[in-house]
């Protein structure tokens, strides 16, 4: 067939067979084998969907459990992900999804009975969730005088990550976080124990409660018996004298007409029950101490040492060792233990073992400086015996000398002339010597006396150092020699 001008143009103007790729899709010069490739990779990309389709809707169609249920989504393909509304969302509804989100996750943590709280909370002092003994002390300390406490609404992940911890038996600290998170932790803890704070006494409680004048006496005959589980009783007593606080508080504004349709639901009791089990409190239970105890002491991280005051004591030592033994035993006692709980104990078991070391060390210090001291007190009492005969040879050798002396005294008496010879003769010489002499002469003895004494004195005060060093060696001497014989 004749080509036309046109077609002998086109063919002419047509490009090089290499350069055509650099060409745009809607070129008029594109090669008619890239178009047909092109056609065939569509097709069985549609075709691998389809199969794909096909194993989906079978898999669909097999019974399935929830954790195939769960993978189905992450096993499939991206491509075969339906985008169907994904991006039409409003802001609203992505808010929404957000606090789905958080609810689901809420839901995860895993909300234990009262029993089992009782069993793995570390107060040492009484039978009750180590939560409400910390929540409570720390409200009682800084909360009662909070505007609006437990109605201000609180982060609900902070408060699932205290209640999380507390279950976990994790160390939390509340002395930094704001009270009205405490609040909530509290309130939600509560509302989530299964079963019913009053137990088998609820119904019984909510027909006393129609009758005010005999509540008190009545109610408190019920809870104080041996029926009511003592773990009910605590929880009880500590919460509603917490509430009876906070009401008659006068700086947070709270009445028991605003903490009812808060408490009500948490508490499931009515209305009526829980305003008289708050306004009768101190009648109910008395006076309770809102103090859970000392804290007991922790080891997370085993690679450090075990934190032990300096200024510890024996009796302190004592004291906590039967502390950790209590939570120990609870530990083991647990009906579902959890890997958790496994740790808590292993935790429990190395500060019991580094408290008996310490115990063990201080014993052995306390030990070895009770014999340094009495053996210092034996030698010290050895001295003093030492010392003591010493002095006792010493004066027995002077009251020889005494009795020497005053038998020598008595000798020289014997041989002097009669007294009444020396007046007559001295009366004679009198008139013979001369005034000045015998002024004289007296003068000189005087003198010679006074140098006399000087002397005296200065030999007994030599004789007596003397002796002092004499006993004094005599008691190192026999002292050193028994050391040396006990030794």
């Amino acid at each position: 067939m004749p080509i036309s001008e046109r077609g002998r143009e086109k063919l002419q103007s047509s490009p090089d067979p290499s350069s055509s790729d650099k060409k745009k899709r809607g070129s008029i010069f594109r090669r008619a084998s890239l178009s047909r490739k092109k056609n065939k990779e569509d097709v069985s990309k549609r075709a691998k969907s389809r199969e794909r389709n096909l194993v989906a809707d079978a898999v669909d169609m097999c019974p399935q459990t929830p954790e195939d249920n769960k993978k189905k989504s992450s096993s499939l393909p991206r491509e075969t992900k339906s985008n169907f509304m994904r991006d039409r969302k409003s802001k609203r509804e992505s808010g929404r999804r957000k606090t789905l989100d958080l609810d689901s996750k809420s839901e995860s943590i895993k909300f234990t009975s009262l029993k089992e709280s009782v069993a793995r909370s570390s107060c040492e002092k009484l039978a009750l969730p180590e939560i409400v003994g910390a929540t409570i002390k720390e409200i009682e300390k800084r909360g009662l005088s909070e505007k609006e406490i437990y109605r201000v609404p609180a982060p609900k992940v902070d408060v699932m990550s205290i209640i999380k911890s507390y279950g976990e038996m994790d160390i939390v600290d509340l002395t930094k976080t704001d009270i009205h998170i405490v609040a909530a932790s509290l309130k939600i803890f509560v509302g989530k124990l299964s079963g019913n704070l009053l137990d088998c006494m609820h119904d019984q409680i909510e027909e006393l409660a129609k009758e005010p004048d005999t509540f008190v006496e009545k109610t408190k005959i019920l809870i104080e018996s041996k029926i009511f589980p003592p773990e009910n009783y605590n929880i009880c007593s500590w919460l509603f004298t917490h509430l009876n606080n906070v009401v008659q508080s006068s700086q947070n504004s709270q009445s028991i007409e605003s903490l009812s349709p808060i408490w009500v639901p948490n508490l499931k009791i009515s209305k009526a029950l829980f305003q008289s089990m708050v306004n009768f409190a101190p009648g109910l239970f008395g006076k309770v101490d809102l103090d859970p105890g000392r804290a007991i002491i922790r080891w997370k991280d085993s690679s450090t040492n075990l934190a032990i005051p300096e200024d510890v004591t024996l009796e302190w030592l004592k004291e906590e060792t039967d502390c950790q033994e209590k939570i120990l035993s609870k530990l083991h006692s647990l009906e579902n233990p959890d890997s958790h709980s496994e740790e808590r104990m292993w935790e429990v078991q190395r500060i019991k073992t580094a408290l008996k070391r310490k115990q063990k060390h201080m014993k052995k210090e306390k030990e070895e400086k009770e014999a340094e001291e009495m053996k210092f007190l034996l030698l010290e009492e050895k001295k003093a015996l030492i010392a003591q005969e010493e002095l006792i040879k010493m004066q027995n050798h002077l009251r020889r000398k005494l009795e020497y002396e005053k038998a020598k005294l008595d000798v020289l008496r014997a041989q002097e002339p009669n007294i009444e010879q020396v007046s007559l003769q001295g009366s004679e010489s009198e008139d013979e010597l001369d005034r000045e002499q015998l002024r004289e002469l007296c003068d000189e003895l005087v003198r010679e006396n006074e140098r006399l004494e000087k002397e005296n004195e200065k030999i007994i005060e030599n004789i007596n150092e003397e002796r002092q060093r004499l006993v004094e060696a005599n008691i190192a001497y026999r002292v050193k020699n028994e050391i040396l014989n006990q030794a």
